[in-house]
């Protein structure tokens, strides 16, 4: 029984019997013995009066019978026709934005064929969507005033109301797994907007897998180290970010992220102790291959060669229709690639395509060469191009390059991948190294294929004349140490690249030289031929909880020592701790879980804020 009590006559009405009961009583006139409440309560709720009110305010509550029936059905009926609309809408929204599709054309008019991906994909669902295209009918075009959810302004409200839920969503999951890493990149828009892209990489709580996510961009005024601290400091505060909880960094090697002293990384280690900056090792890898394809003039002649050979083709339809129809021809036929100056796959793409198609290059040519329809400029550049494909030189570049450029591309593509540790890296520049080092010593193999893509046998430096040098008077006139010119394409070419290469390689190696001392057992306790004996580990662990005090506990060291044993047949760190939550092990080995998640958070890379 639902009942009112009124506290100015202290008494208690029932509220059905009040409105509805066809005789008087206690609980319609106002009720208020309370010495005998309920037994009287107990009666009155068992009463026929009662029982015929309850009904009959439960029969008027029925939509049917309603004097309204009719509004509160249209109502209904209105309610679910533009929910069915803007179900419709949304999910065109959804699908533009998740594409980065624009939104306008030139007009918004519906039927227009310029009013842009938005109202042209509505008239494309309505040709098949009976609803949406009695919408359109009937609302489109109608202007300022009306109602109808298609214009520009309803786009935009959506767009911001997805993004603040998509945030606090991104938020939710970063404060489950609490620590989290920071990668940042600005480029300027077509607008001449500077923008910092800010992207957050953090451990999904239930599943154990490391995930980068795009927060948003944000317009710079200024492009400071110290600007740019307080930019990101409250971005990170209005998403309820603890910047404490940040356990590592990474951008590129601009002197306002990565200074050592002013830098970005420095102003956040500042404030963070346990924020590592991690250089990104995809861009380090194209600053190798940019510093080796400068470091002698043979590296920087022979990019230049390739350049001006597509520059050549490209530059008049009738030569590129010559070069495809040699390509075609080739077993792979690979098409001439241009030099990025941004991207250094290119070279590696460029690279390739002249070693697999060396001869129908040179096909090609031959026939523009004698093409008497080609202007004879292009005639003559040709017979350039021509010689210096036929010298030995070249060919040996091409093949050196390619096998150099090939496994530096390809690292680096292994490297952009958000599920690749931090760990790995240094693993990665040994095994690119030793490689390099082994390509200096396979010179022969090289020169030999080269050989057969060229008719010439010997170097360029053994036909010219050399030069006699002038002994002076106080020099002695012993014999003159003259190399060969093969010895000479070696020692100024070829062994220069490659040792540059290893060179660069060792130093940003030892980028990664503290991360890996801080979180290198968990790696060497799964390594065949580095593995770490009990004592090692407990050396290590103990070293880790120095460092982390704050998150780290005293049973740490029993804990991984014991944990280890259980997942001993796992090869990577990943592994071992989706083992670790597939078995349950959270609550048991709570600071293991700490340590594999904040290992796992480190970033090695900032190329999702290059994209």
């Amino acid at each position: 029984m639902v009942s009112v009590l009124l506290p100015s006559t202290g008494t208690v009405f029932c509220y059905c019997c009040k409105l509805l009961s066809i005789r008087d009583n206690q609980f319609v006139t106002g009720f208020n013995d309370w010495k005998n409440c309920a037994n009287r309560l107990h009666e009155h709720e068992n009463s026929m009066d009662h029982r015929t009110a309850v009904l009959s305010l439960s029969s008027l509550g029925n939509k049917n019978a309603r004097i309204d029936s009719n509004i509160v059905q249209q109502q209904e009926s209105e309610r679910a026709y533009w929910l069915n609309i803007l179900k419709r809408i949304v999910a065109t929204i959804q699908f533009l934005s998740s594409r980065g599709l624009p939104f306008r054309g030139d007009d918004e008019l519906v039927g227009s064929p310029h009013n842009g991906n938005f109202l042209g994909c509505l008239e494309l669902i309505s040709r098949f969507d009976p609803l949406l295209s009695e919408h359109l009918a009937r609302y489109g075009n109608k202007g300022r005033g009306h109602i109808s959810y298609l214009s520009s302004t309803v786009c935009y409200e959506f767009i911001q109301l997805m993004a603040e839920k998509v945030l606090r969503a991104i938020g939710k999951e970063v404060k489950d797994g609490k620590y989290f890493s920071i990668i940042v990149d600005s480029k300027p828009d077509v607008t001449h907007v500077d923008q910092l892209a800010l992207i957050i990489r953090y451990v999904l709580k239930k599943s154990g897998e490391p995930v980068e996510r795009f927060l948003e961009f944000i317009p710079l005024q200024g492009h400071t180290a110290e600007h740019m601290e307080e930019t990101l400091k409250s971005e990170l505060k209005e998403l309820d970010i603890d910047l404490m909880d940040c356990r590592g960094q990474s951008y590129d090697n601009a002197s306002n992220m990565a200074g050592k002293y002013s830098g970005l990384q420095a102003r956040i280690k500042n404030k963070d102790p346990n924020a590592d900056f991690i250089p990104c090792s995809a861009h380090s890898l194209n600053l190798v291959g940019a510093c080796a394809a400068e470091c002698c003039l043979e590296a920087v002649s022979f990019f230049g060669f390739i350049q001006n050979l597509y520059n050549f083709f490209s530059a008049s339809t009738r030569r590129w229709e010559i070069l495809t129809a040699h390509l075609t021809k080739c077993e792979r036929g690979l098409t001439l690639k241009n030099l990025s100056g941004t991207r250094w796959s290119a070279r590696a793409y460029a690279t390739k395509a002249l070693r697999f198609d060396y001869k129908a290059i040179q096909d090609a040519l031959n026939e523009i060469k004698v093409d008497h329809g080609t202007p004879r400029a292009a005639q003559y550049e040709a017979s350039q191009l021509i010689t210096v494909m036929e010298t030995l030189e070249t060919a040996v570049m091409t093949v050196l390059w390619d096998e150099l450029l090939r496994r530096i591309n390809l690292t680096s593509k292994a490297l952009q991948q958000v599920q690749i540790d931090v760990c790995t890296v240094p693993i990665l520049y040994s095994s690119l190294i030793e490689y390099i080092g082994q390509a200096r010593n396979d010179f022969d193999v090289y020169e030999a294929e080269a050989k057969t893509l060229t008719a010439t046998e010997g170097y360029k430096a053994d036909s010219q004349r050399r030069r006699v040098k002038k002994v002076m008077f106080d020099e002695s006139a012993g014999p003159e140490v003259r190399r060969s010119g093969r010895e000479e394409f070696f020692v100024n070419g070829a062994y220069v690249i490659c040792d540059c290469l290893s060179q660069e390689l060792k130093q940003r190696k030892d980028a990664y030289k503290n991360v890996e001392e801080k979180f290198g057992f968990l790696t060497k306790t799964k390594s065949k031929t580095k593995s770490m004996n009990i004592e090692q580990i407990r050396a290590a662990t103990e070293k880790l909880k120095k460092i982390y005090p704050q998150d780290l506990e005293e049973d740490f060291t029993a804990e991984f020592c014991q944990f280890i044993s259980m997942v001993k047949d796992e090869e990577s760190v990943m592994a071992m701790y989706k083992k670790f939550l597939e078995l349950g092990l959270r609550d048991a080995f709570p600071n293991v879980d700490i340590c594999l998640r904040m290992y796992l958070t480190l970033p090695i890379a900032n190329c999702s804020g290059e994209r």
